[in-house]
């Protein structure tokens, strides 16, 4: 997957959040900021940027959404 891939990525999902947001039930929306995040962390680990600046407080909110994601996944994960 190449650099160009997920920038493109990214500029999509971006445009489709900004043009259907008021449409997006707020499951949605966090799907497709956790989805935005998680690019927008793949193109900084290959030393590009997003031309979009992410807001500090989506960030913190889509963080704290995939911590607690991730910690429902590992303790389903030690109960088995």
């Amino acid at each position: 997957m190449s650099g160009a891939l997920l920038s493109h990525a990214h500029w999509q999902l971006t445009h489709y959040q900004q043009k259907f947001s008021t449409r997006l039930s707020p499951r949605n929306l966090l799907h497709i900021k956790q989805l935005l995040f998680l690019l927008s962390c793949l193109l900084k680990a290959l030393g590009l940027s997003t031309k979009d600046k992410d807001k500090d407080k989506d960030d913190k909110e889509i963080k704290a959404a995939m911590y607690c994601t991730m910690c429902d996944k590992q303790e389903g994960s030690m109960r088995e």
